[in-house]
């Protein structure tokens, strides 16, 4: 069944895990950004950002954005 969440997403995605491949998201609109929300119970992860040469440790209940289409995670 169909999702509306109104004019504030055009998209959501649940995803269990995650990428352990650097990646630039093409499909995402060029002027919007991606929020990530980390669900679950873990004990470590990160985000890494190869063009900032920054990595951020994550844990549930953290909010980010990010320019998915222009920066690769």
């Amino acid at each position: 069944p169909a999702l509306n969440l109104g004019p504030l997403f055009t998209c959501a995605a649940v995803s269990v895990g995650g990428s352990d491949r650097t990646h630039v998201d093409w499909m995402d609109d060029p002027n919007s950004l991606a929020w990530v929300i980390p669900l679950g119970e873990f004990s470590t992860s990160s985000i890494c950002f190869p063009q900032l040469g920054r990595k951020y440790c994550i844990r549930p209940g953290d909010v980010f954005g990010l320019a998915s289409r222009h920066l690769a995670h």
